[in-house]
């Protein structure tokens, strides 16, 4: 009996009824279809949170990038300031303080350039002059003057005239800049580079005990008119004082963010630092006064740092978004989709028939993803367009102007060189040089924009015999020189024909003009394997370059030179960089002051 009732209780579950067999299949797919409905819930909601993350990515890249280009294009105004500054002193034997007070009341500068606290003029005084600077100014009307810090030093550098000259800017007339090492380390290299430079972080001279700041210093060197400076000898010799700004940290920041208005700084913290790692010691400017950089427990949705070049200091910037920014994230959309999809899935898992509109909801919901990543893509994609063909048309319609403010003058010097003095004629020579050189910067930012506007025809290129004839060009150009070029015949590339010459003819001209003054001048292009790639090169031995300014190299509008030494406008380069990036290859150089320079880069493969 007992056996019997085994075997029956064996037997049962393998002649189960229909009616078992499609529940059991019906339960299965059921199960199916909501594992699978939860999965998509889940993906969708990834999605959609991913989406709206990246939205707001996208808007806190712009909002970095916005900030480092309006610091940067501040930066380069100051400097412009300084160098307008630096022209009162080319134009005259003798500034005195009358003229220069007159002059910065006419730059207008708390006006028209927020954020700077001054600025100024400092003598170069050697130790034996110092009796004679100190009686001159109190002769000039400041009986209690003298030099601070006290002490016997080789030379002093007194902060003589200072516009505005009230306020702070008081307490700093007559200290001695090159008695703090940061500022005498950044004189002493403007002095001997001939280019604006710009001090680590300081405490101004203006300081009193309330509301202290970080600050830091501009300096521009002035050169004695008619000496020579192309050498760092002849500079040290013709260095006559040095043109500057000082800078508050915090109202030179409020200048170029804004205060008390919808700015960046009410959402997305800025911290600046003088160079690197951060710290309090090395801290510039912070938005929110509350230091995050470096503070491994800080916390926050989006986060960069960088690093700008600024006038030969280095600045490390760091970007923290804040409550306000983070506000913005669509956090609720996600949310509504995930209830929602667990919602459908489980109505699915009682209603199989309800499938369909599911996927149906879920492939619409795609599409207008898609369409809307389309739509911001041709949004911006639009945006860059327009502000392309707005820098286009704007150096386009100066060259007009530029052409009759030269020509003009040009007739001005032929038709009346009898009627006029000596002076205006070389104001007249002045204006028609720099119109000159303002057609030629113009010229060269059309060039520029047609490079970032050309549509691109790739095909086989020998850049052997294309530098062949680019030296043959320059050869005839030039027939009193005799630069040799050493290149093979077979250098092959795959590229578009034309701006691969434009690029070759920018870097040979450049490797041609910097040897000019080289004995037994070469120039030497090939290509070399590195690390599985061809890099094509360019190598002279011309007069080289520091390589603690090869940053600069790339940049439109920065050199390295000054123009009486190598004319140029500084866009050459800035055209290579472009044409090899459209490429997708890399570009870079090494050089040595005195020794030459070579420039490398790269060209993908043919696919």
């Amino acid at each position: 009996m007992t056996t019997l009732e085994s075997r029956k209780t064996l037997h049962v579950p393998q002649k189960s009824s229909p009616r078992t067999r499609r529940w059991l299949s019906g339960s299965h797919t059921a199960w199916t279809v909501l594992v699978l409905s939860l999965c998509a819930t889940l993906w969708a909601w990834y999605a959609t949170r991913n989406a709206a993350e990246e939205k707001a990515r996208l808007l806190f890249d712009f909002r970095v990038q916005e900030t480092e280009s309006a610091i940067l294009k501040r930066m380069q105004d100051y400097e412009q300031v300084l160098r307008s500054a630096a022209g009162l002193f080319a134009a005259s034997q003798k500034v005195d303080r009358a003229e220069w007070k007159a002059y910065i009341a006419s730059l207008d500068i708390q006006e028209r350039y927020p954020g700077i606290q001054g600025i100024g003029f400092a003598p170069w005084i050697p130790s034996g002059h110092r009796d004679g600077h100190v009686q001159l100014v109190r002769t000039d009307g400041f009986p209690a003057y003298d030099i601070q810090p006290p002490g016997n030093r080789e030379q002093y550098t007194p902060i003589m005239y200072l516009e505005p000259f009230s306020g702070r800017n008081l307490r700093a007339f007559g200290y001695d800049m090159f008695s703090e090492p940061k500022r005498r380390d950044a004189m002493e290299r403007a002095r001997d580079t001939g280019t604006p430079t710009l001090s680590g972080k300081v405490l101004l001279a203006q300081e009193t005990k309330e509301n202290i700041q970080a600050g830091t210093l501009l300096f521009l060197p002035v050169y004695k008119n008619g000496m020579p400076h192309g050498t760092l000898a002849e500079r040290r010799a013709a260095l006559i004082g040095f043109i500057y700004s000082p800078f508050r940290m915090n109202d030179l920041m409020d200048g170029i963010l804004g205060r008390g208005k919808s700015n960046i700084r009410a959402d997305i913290d800025v911290e600046i630092f003088d160079r690197a790692p951060p710290s309090s010691r090395t801290l510039l400017y912070d938005a929110d006064t509350s230091l995050h950089a470096g503070n491994t427990h800080h916390t926050s949705l989006f986060q960069h740092s960088s690093r700008i070049n600024m006038q030969g200091n280095t600045w490390t910037l760091y970007f923290f978004t804040r409550p306000p920014f983070e506000s913005l994230v669509e956090t609720q959309k996600p949310l509504l989709v995930l209830g929602a999809g667990f919602l459908s899935s489980f109505l699915l898992f009682g209603l199989i028939t309800l499938r369909k509109k599911t996927e149906d909801d879920l492939r619409r919901f795609n599409e207008i993803l898609e369409q809307r990543i389309k739509e911001r893509t041709h949004q911006l994609e639009m945006a860059n367009k327009e502000l392309e063909s707005f820098s286009y048309s704007i150096a386009h319609d100066l060259r007009a102007p530029l052409r009759a403010l030269s020509g003009f003058s040009q007739i001005l010097i032929e038709d009346y060189a009898g009627t006029l003095d000596a002076s205006a004629t070389g104001y007249l020579n002045r204006i028609h040089t720099a119109g000159e050189r303002m057609g030629e910067l113009v010229d060269d930012l059309l060039k520029l924009s047609h490079v970032a506007r050309t549509e691109m025809k790739f095909e086989t290129v020998n850049l052997g015999a294309m530098a062949e004839e680019i030296h043959a060009n320059l050869q005839h150009s030039e027939p009193e020189r005799t630069v040799t070029l050493a290149t093979g015949t077979n250098i092959i590339a795959h590229g578009d024909c034309r701006l691969l010459e434009i690029a070759l003819e920018n870097l040979l001209a450049n490797a041609w003009k910097f040897t000019l003054n080289t004995p037994l001048p070469h120039i030497e292009f090939g290509e070399i394997r590195q690390a599985g790639e061809t890099v094509y090169f360019i190598r002279d031995n011309g007069v080289g370059f520091n390589m603690d300014y090869v940053n600069k190299l790339f940049k439109p509008f920065e050199r390295l030179h000054t123009n009486s030494a190598f004319a140029g406008t500084g866009i050459g380069l800035s055209i290579v960089s472009r044409i090899i990036a459209r490429h997708g290859g890399r570009v870079w150089a090494e050089g040595e002051e005195g020794k030459g320079a070579a420039f490398y880069f790269t060209l993908p493969a043919k696919k």
